[in-house]
């Protein structure tokens, strides 16, 4: 199988998707190549990976999402207050509108602190600001609002938590707007935003039923660019692109399924029956199985439509061992005609 050559040079302000992904000719070899190495870029190989810095605090107040290190030192007793204010309103959640109004008044606070040159150099903003404005956006305009803010915040050689793409990827796809997140994930050098396996997938997720094929197959070719696991190499990842590529049924996308088909049967094959129960906490976690099992259950059908039942057995199988699918009737399935 050819493989393609490695990148030399990164892409114009590290685009990774080119011109966009709807125009797009990816040769699907990197899709189920082993060497996911030899496509990373040399930009992406300084990526930091240092430890996401987790709040312990409860409170959420504009005050808490700046570097100011006397009001850490020594708290007034005002502020001591401001915990148990805003666990209360935590519980009971905040109104549409009142969510709104703490949106805006966070991006009027961070925005004139950024930059090269920020207008106002005090009190810095914290990392954890960027968490707030993603969890407080409740629509795809304000989302795009704080995604035009990250450049700003790479130019001031600012880095983002490893954590912040899944969160970012998660919120996209909870506004039905993966293709933003797309977009930042195929610009790193201007966003600065890392994505993660379980960005990835949640991404692949969000795009591979509702939106063009070519979406879905530029999501999994920065598998490579982000030294993730090749698509043919996460069980996820890889039954629901063949999925994607099944539903299109193009000519480009069926030799994409059919070249990904073996390596799906190999990793199941490899792998024991899934046991999730369908009220798992897990899956709360990590919804992943739940995409899996959905993505297996089309496939069985599809491949059951195109090859008869004889052709599909190791799938059924793997799935009746999961307990979601009914056992293969081998007397029927060697009378079946293809």
């Amino acid at each position: 199988m050819a493989i393609l050559a490695p990148i030399q040079h990164p892409p114009a302000r590290g685009n990774y998707l080119g011109t966009g992904a709807r125009t797009l000719k990816l040769n699907f070899s990197i899709l189920i190549s082993d060497h996911a190495s030899c496509f990373i870029s040399p930009s992406l190989q300084t990526i930091c990976r240092g430890a996401w810095a987790q709040k312990k605090k409860a409170k959420v107040e504009i005050d808490d999402l700046f570097a100011d290190p006397e009001s850490q030192v020594a708290p007034s007793a005002g502020s001591n207050a401001t915990p148990r204010t805003h666990g209360r309103l935590k519980k009971r959640g905040l109104t549409s509108a009142a969510r709104v109004e703490r949106f805006n008044q966070l991006v009027g606070f961070v925005s004139p602190r950024l930059g090269q040159k920020p207008e106002v150099k005090t009190p810095r903003v914290r990392k954890s600001a960027w968490t707030h404005l993603v969890g407080l956006a409740s629509t795809q305009e304000q989302l795009e609002k704080v995604v035009e803010l990250l450049p700003k915040w790479k130019d001031m050689d600012c880095e983002f938590g490893d954590k912040f793409g899944d969160l970012l990827a998660r919120r996209c796809d909870e506004l039905s707007c993966p293709p933003l997140a797309l977009k930042v994930f195929g610009d790193y050098s201007r966003y600065g935003v890392k994505m993660n396996l379980v960005a990835g997938r949640r991404l692949i997720h969000s795009l591979h039923m509702k939106y063009p094929i070519e979406d879905t197959i530029a999501a999994a070719s920065l598998y490579s660019v982000y030294s993730l696991p090749p698509i043919a190499q996460d069980l996820p990842s890889c039954s629901m692109l063949i999925h994607a590529c099944y539903k299109h049924n193009s000519k480009h996308s069926l030799q994409v399924a059919e070249a990904l088909v073996p390596r799906l049967r190999t990793l199941l094959e490899s792998r024991p029956p899934l046991k999730v129960k369908k009220e798992s906490p897990r899956l709360a976690q990590d919804p992943s199985p739940k995409w899996l099992l959905s993505s297996l259950k089309q496939l069985d059908q599809v491949l059951y439509e195109r090859n008869g039942r004889k052709a599909e057995e190791w799938l059924r199988t793997w799935r009746s061992q999961s307990g979601y699918a009914k056992p293969i009737d081998t007397t029927t399935a060697t009378t079946s005609s293809p």
